[in-house]
């Protein structure tokens, strides 16, 4: 059934993705064009802010950011429209690439409870 590999690679994404956007792993932030003439006393400051200790927030931080990433896993199965427009696509666009996640989830559904295999 389509469904179930539809279902399943839209949690992954959105479980990935909100994963990989909240755990504030990459910055937004442009570096200015002179990125290459860094000198030495640039370095050893971007190093000596880093601190290799895990805490107990650090842990707590995770576990909030796990959590968010399936429920917006499981969001996304139902609607990419919240995931898109977080993105910054239009709810026009974003509604071409949802309405035929729509339409195979009710064909999928409906094949789940009439027990009736639609083959295309």
């Amino acid at each position: 059934m389509m469904l179930y590999k539809i279902a399943l690679s839209i949690f992954i994404f959105a479980a990935v993705c909100t994963g990989i956007n909240d755990s504030g792993i990459f910055t937004i932030t442009v570096p200015e064009s002179n990125v290459n003439q860094m000198e030495q006393a640039d370095v050893q400051d971007l190093t000596d802010t880093a601190s290799g200790e895990v805490t107990g927030l650090f842990t707590i931080g995770f576990v909030i950011v796990a959590i968010k990433s399936i429920i917006a896993g499981l969001v996304a199965i139902f609607s990419i429209l919240p995931l898109l427009t977080a993105w910054g696509v239009p709810l026009w666009i974003g509604m071409i690439f949802q309405a035929p996640l729509w339409f195979v989830e009710a064909v999928g559904i409906y094949q789940f409870v009439t027990g009736v295999n639609v083959e295309g």
